[in-house]
This record gives C-alpha cells, sequence and structure tokens, in this order.
C-alpha cells in the first residue's frame, strides 16, 4: 500500500476525504479504533462486533446481534483530523474478482427485490438489448456478464457493492495501520482484537470456532431474508415461491455451505407451505450431508470460474482496469490466470435453476 501510495501524486485531500467518507467509517473513541467497512468483505460481522467493542451490546458473541441496529449504533466522528492522526485504522479487504461475483450473488442472483428495484432494473435498462416489460419493472434476472458490462461504464451507477474497495476508503489518504484479508478472516480479526485488549473476544468459543458459527449465522439469515421477502407485496409477481427457493438453494451451494451434489429437497409446491424453522432445519440438514467444510469449500472457486468464463474477453480486461488501485494497492492480480487464461469449459451449472 505504501508503495503504491508513494506513486501517486500528493492531493493532500485528507479533510476532505474524511468529511466524504465520515457517514461511513466507525469509530470507537475508547478504544480509539477506526474501521472503515467495505460490503462483501465481513462488514456485517463487524458492524456487529463494533456494537460489543462500544459496550452498546453486553455479549460477546456478535452473531446474535441484531441485524437490525448493527448499523446505526456507533459513536459520530466529530474531529477528522485528530481521529486519523490518533487511532489504530484498520480495513479488511477481499480479491476483487471474488468480491464482485460475491455482491452478485447475494443482491442479484438471489432473492433480493430491494436490490433488484434499485439496481437490477438500472442494468437491464443500461446494457440489454430488447428487455422484455417483466424484466423492466422487476429487475430479478440480471446474469453476471450483464452486471460486469454495465460497471465497466465510466457513466454507471454504482451501489457501495459493486465500488472498489480503495474508491471507498481512500487508503493513499488514511494510511491503515491494520489490513486484513478476507482470505485469512479469521486470523486477522482475531490479531485485531489482540490489539485492542479484547481477550474476553479473542478466548471466545464463537470466534474461536468462527467458520461453524458464519455458516449457521448463513442459513438463519438466508431462510429469514427468503422468508421475509416472499411475505412483501409485488415480489411473487417478479418470482414464484419455486423460483425464489431454487434461487435460495444454488446461493447457498455456490458459497459451499450446501454441497453441489445434495439433492434439491423440495417437492413441486411444497416451497408454499413450508415454515420458518422447517426451512432452516432443511438447510441445517442438507450442509451436515455435505461432506468436509473443505470440499464444499471448493464449489467458490468453481462458481467463480463459471461465472467469468460467461464473460466476453474484452469486458474482462476493461474490468482489470476497473480493479487496479485495488490490485496495486493490496497486491492482488488484476489479471489472474485462472480468469484470464483458462480455456476449459465450466462443467458446473451454480446460476442455473431449472435443473433442479
Amino acid at each position: 500500500m505504501s508503495n503504491f501510495c508513494h506513486r501517486q501524486v500528493s492531493q493532500n485531500t485528507t479533510n476532505n476525504t474524511l468529511k466524504k467518507m465520515k457517514r461511513n467509517l466507525m469509530y470507537s473513541p475508547e478504544k480509539k479504533f477506526l474501521y472503515c467497512p467495505v460490503e462483501k468483505v465481513g462488514s456485517t460481522f463487524w458492524r456487529r462486533l463494533f456494537l460489543i467493542v462500544n459496550g452498546v451490546s453486553k455479549t460477546n458473541n456478535p452473531f446474535n446481534v441484531s441485524a437490525n441496529i448493527y448499523s446505526k449504533n456507533y459513536s459520530a466522528i466529530k474531529e477528522e483530523t485528530t481521529v486519523i492522526r490518533n487511532s489504530l485504522k484498520f480495513i479488511m479487504v477481499r480479491e476483487p474478482y471474488s468480491r464482485l461475483l460475491s455482491a452478485y450473488a447475494n443482491k442479484l442472483f438471489d432473492i433480493n427485490p430491494f436490490y433488484w428495484s434499485i439496481y437490477g432494473r438500472k442494468v437491464i435498462k443500461a446494457v440489454r438489448k430488447n428487455p422484455s416489460n417483466k424484466s423492466l419493472s422487476c429487475g430479478h434476472d440480471v446474469t453476471f456478464p450483464e452486471l460486469v458490462r454495465y460497471v465497466v461504464k465510466p457513466s454507471a451507477v454504482k451501489n457501495s457493492h459493486f465500488i472498489p474497495i480503495a474508491d471507498m476508503c481512500s487508503p493513499c489518504d488514511v494510511k491503515y495501520d491494520i489490513i486484513g484479508k478476507m482470505e485469512t478472516f479469521k486470523r486477522d480479526t482475531l490479531h485485531v482484537l489482540g490489539r485492542l485488549n479484547l481477550t474476553q473476544l479473542v478466548m471466545s468459543g464463537v470466534l474461536q470456532a468462527m467458520k461453524e458459527s458464519v455458516e449457521i449465522d448463513a442459513i438463519k439469515g438466508s431462510t429469514n431474508n427468503l422468508m421475509n421477502y416472499l411475505s412483501k407485496e409485488g415480489t411473487l409477481k417478479c418470482v414464484t415461491h419455486e423460483e425464489a427457493f431454487k434461487r435460495k438453494w444454488r446461493n447457498l451451494q455456490l458459497r459451499g455451505i450446501v454441497g453441489s451434489d445434495v439433492k434439491y429437497p423440495f417437492k413441486k409446491g411444497e416451497e408454499e407451505t413450508i415454515t420458518r424453522s422447517q426451512l432452516i432445519a432443511v438447510f441445517q440438514n442438507a450442509s451436515r450431508r455435505s461432506g468436509s467444510r473443505e470440499s464444499r469449500r471448493k464449489n467458490r472457486k468453481l462458481s467463480l470460474f463459471e461465472a467469468y468464463s460467461k464473460v466476453e474477453k474484452k469486458y474482462l480486461i476493461q474490468l482489470s482496469k476497473y480493479f487496479k488501485n485495488d490490485c496495486s494497492t493490496f497486491s492482488y492480480e488484476c489479471r489472474p490466470s485462472k480468469i484470464f487464461q483458462n480455456n476449459q469449459n465450466p462443467h458446473t451449472n451454480f446460476f442455473e435453476i431449472e435443473g433442479l
């Protein structure tokens, strides 16, 4: 990061940068700790953790912190320059190609009428030739190649899930003391908590068994999101119960929570009568029957290859330029061979639901 920033022309923009970032930054006055949350890089977990760090929540288990309050209960930053000078500054980053795919899978492929409406419709209108009236109205069927074509457009209005990390958190202005990586999330999280002298959290059984806790939390969160969205007026105008459940199933598979060879568990029509607690039990049982975590995690690599294999080379090149600052700042390959030099056809179909 220092080498990259040294090559950049100094803009002397620390004050302006922090003022723009202020609504996104999280700050603990007691710990003198500053964190820049980045979507799809463990930000939900860290926002919850911040409530514990700031004493808002008394639990030692961040997975017990309500997702409804984690985004709005943290201390406001008043003196930006003083804060940045005197704080331990932390950011968590991620390989940009996997982050973009994760955002697509969560916000556009999975059942998410809110994002379909505010973002999916924009993508379809901007890049699809002859879209149907339903697609323009719902925004429910954006493909991954369409998303790539959209985000590389200079004129595109981009959501925070699709903006490069360097653009969101300005590492050359903030000069972070700790840069954690999603690829080593548990190790780096425990390191940060140790630096903050939060031994009760470092020793927490929940954090020591973080991978298991994350999967349990993901299943519960996925179930609640699915059932909540299906109860909202208008959702079923865009997708059927069956399609919504199948999208959720595929999402759990490509995230490595459910094995790719585990059969879709519902007969036609069963999706309309299942309860929330029954659905959690079904997903948990499917995860337990899916083999080792290491074997399931291969789904992530396979789904990455599948998704990018469908993107035209010229758009991949444009995407590598879009990711240039993230790659240079955080030491990632801008043209990874697994995406740019692999000429094999994928043998997976994580983004297809017709065959389930």
